[in-house]
């Protein structure tokens, strides 16, 4: 009987540490899945433009700051 005892006690602190390591994943992941969901949040969003569409308006603004008689600043 000893030997049953041992080994269903064995088990049973087993089962439990187990319990135990899978709650602990389950919190880890939760806490992921924020980050996750803040970061999404606060990332900077694509460039709405294509890249025509960018160019087109790129091009209107040089055509209307010659209009204005000035000339393009360019910044780094």
């Amino acid at each position: 009987m000893g030997k049953s005892s041992n080994f269903k006690d064995l088990l049973n602190k087993l089962a439990f540490d187990l319990n135990k390591i899978a709650d602990d994943i389950v919190v880890k992941m939760e806490t992921v899945n924020e980050c996750n969901t803040r970061l999404a949040e606060i990332a900077l969003c694509p460039y709405p433009l294509t890249m025509t569409e960018h160019i087109d308006m790129m091009i209107q603004h040089e055509k209307t700051v010659k209009r204005m008689g000035g000339q393009i600043e360019l910044r780094h």
